[in-house]
C-alpha cells in the first residue's frame, strides 16, 4: 500500500515497459518508463500491481535526434541489431529524419509513443522503403507515423517479404509520392510468401496519387493467411486494398476505403487469391 502523495519506487534501472500497472482504483497510464529519469516514480494511494515488460532499448540511447534534421537511420539500425528477440525497441515522441531503410529483426517489437507522436520521416536522396521486414519473423511494429514527405524517392511505406508472424498494429503512412519507374508505391506491401500476419487500426493516406499502380495496401505472391482488419485508407493512386497470385485464406474486415484514383478498385482479389472472406467494408469503388 502506498500512502497518499508519497511516491513509490518501481526497483529498476534503465527503460523498461510497464504493461499493467494499478493504482487505487484505477488503472494507471501503460508504456515505457526511465528509472534514469525519474519517469519511474509513480505518485498516489493504494494498493499496487506493476507487471513489468521484456527489455526496452530506446534509441536515443544509440544517438537518435529527434529534431527533424538530424539522419537517425544508422543509430536506429543499430539499435535494432542490439536488440535480442522478445525485446522492444521504443521510439520517444518527435520527428526522427532517416536517410534510407529501417531494417526490422526476427522477434524485436518496434514501439512508438502511445500519444502517436513518434514520427519517422524519409528525406532521402536514393529510391528505397522505409521500413523492411525482409525474411525475418515474428515483429510487432506499433505507435509510429511513417511520413513519405511527398517524396518521389519512397518505394514503398513499409515492404515485408518471405517471413510470417508480423503484427502491424496502430500506425499511419502517409504522404508518399509519384514516385517514378515502380509497382507502387504501396503503404503496406506483404509480397513473396509473406504469411500469417496482421495488419490493423492502420491509417494508410495519400499514397502516390498520381501513380498507376500506387495503393494502400497490397498483399501478392503466395502472401497466404494474413488478416487486414480495421484500418482507414485514404487518397490513392489505384485502390485501397490489393491483393494478387495464389495469396489464399485472407480476412479483409471493417475497412474504410476512399479516394481511390485510376481504376478506383476499393478492394481487389485476383488470379488465385481463394478462399477470402471479405465482410463489412466500406469502400467507393468495386
Amino acid at each position: 500500500t502506498v500512502a497518499a502523495g508519497a511516491t513509490l519506487d518501481l526497483n529498476f534501472s534503465g527503460t523498461r515497459m510497464i504493461r499493467q500497472l494499478w493504482l487505487g482504483d484505477q488503472w494507471m497510464p501503460l508504456g515505457f518508463y526511465s528509472a534514469a529519469s525519474g519517469l519511474g516514480f509513480i505518485t498516489g494511494s493504494g494498493a499496487i500491481m506493476v507487471t513489468v515488460g521484456p527489455n526496452a532499448t530506446n534509441i536515443l540511447g544509440y544517438g537518435a535526434v529527434p529534431d527533424a534534421s538530424s539522419d537517425a537511420r544508422a543509430a536506429i539500425n543499430t539499435a535494432i541489431a542490439s536488440a535480442s528477440a522478445g525485446d522492444t525497441v521504443y521510439f520517444p515522441a518527435g520527428v526522427y529524419s532517416i536517410s534510407g531503410p529501417i531494417f526490422a529483426k526476427s522477434g524485436v517489437r518496434l514501439e512508438g509513443a502511445t500519444s502517436g507522436s513518434s514520427v519517422l520521416r524519409y528525406d532521402g536522396t536514393t529510391t528505397d522503403v522505409m521500413l523492411a521486414l525482409r525474411e525475418v519473423s515474428n515483429v510487432t511494429v506499433s505507435h509510429l507515423i511513417f511520413d513519405g514527405n511527398n517524396s518521389t524517392n519512397v518505394s514503398q511505406g513499409i515492404e515485408a517479404k518471405t517471413g510470417s508472424g508480423h503484427r502491424l498494429e496502430n500506425l499511419t503512412v502517409r504522404n508518399i509520392g509519384n514516385t517514378p519507374n515502380i509497382f507502387g508505391p504501396h503503404g503496406i506491401i506483404f509480397d513473396w510468401g509473406l504469411t500469417d500476419s496482421e495488419i490493423l487500426n492502420c491509417t494508410i493516406q495519400t499514397i502516390g496519387t498520381g501513380n498507376a499502380y500506387g495503393a494502400g495496401i497490397r498483399i501478392g505472391h503466395g502472401s497466404s493467411r494474413n488478416r487486414i482488419t480495421d484500418n482507414i485508407i485514404n487518397g490513392t493512386g489505384r485502390g485501397g486494398i490489393l491483393c494478387n497470385d495464389g495469396s489464399t485464406d485472407l480476412v479483409i474486415l471493417r475497412n474504410t476505403v476512399s479516394g481511390s484514383g485510376g481504376e478506383g478498385l476499393g478492394i481487389e482479389l485476383w488470379h488465385g487469391c481463394d478462399r477470402g472472406l471479405v465482410e463489412d467494408n466500406v469502400i467507393d469503388h468495386w
